[in-house]
């Protein structure tokens, strides 16, 4: 896995609300090196408020997102207590087998010893997870 530590240096903007999970959101990040952009359908949205203003995207590509959707659902419980809180699932516009995860961190040590495990590696693979995902750490500055 690649992980990144930083600040988002521009805009994460929203297009739409996603209410109706069928709206494009496309998001511009700058770290290190060249800039990632995507455009991505957003297949899940939790508008929660949360305490921690840590958060995780998790970007991967999957042989069959169903297949892929399946195994991650059956894991939630164990994200939970890594730490971690599932607020979007997205798709790229153009790829549907490419997911960006929106991840609540709540605990960061746990989150990295929980990305580590052999089980979860075991987990991805049976998934149909198809190449070593990229983490993006970041912290939430302000909420809107």
């Amino acid at each position: 896995m690649i992980f990144n530590r930083g600040v988002i240096a521009t805009v994460a903007m929203t297009l739409s609300a996603c209410a109706t999970h069928a709206r494009p959101v496309s998001s511009i990040f700058i770290r290190q090196g060249k800039p990632t952009i995507s455009y991505d359908v957003s297949k899940f949205q939790d508008n929660a408020t949360d305490a921690s203003t840590e958060r995780a995207l998790v970007t991967f590509k999957v042989k069959d997102y169903d297949a892929w959707k399946k195994v991650f659902d059956g894991d939630q419980q164990d994200r939970i207590n890594a730490g971690m809180t599932t607020r979007g699932i997205n798709v790229d516009i153009n790829d549907p087998n490419k997911v960006t995860l929106v991840m609540v961190i709540t605990d960061t040590k746990k989150t990295e010893d929980f990305m580590h495990t052999k089980e979860l590696k075991h987990r991805m693979d049976s998934a149909g997870v198809v190449d070593a995902p990229d983490v993006f750490f970041y912290h939430v500055v302000k909420q809107y």
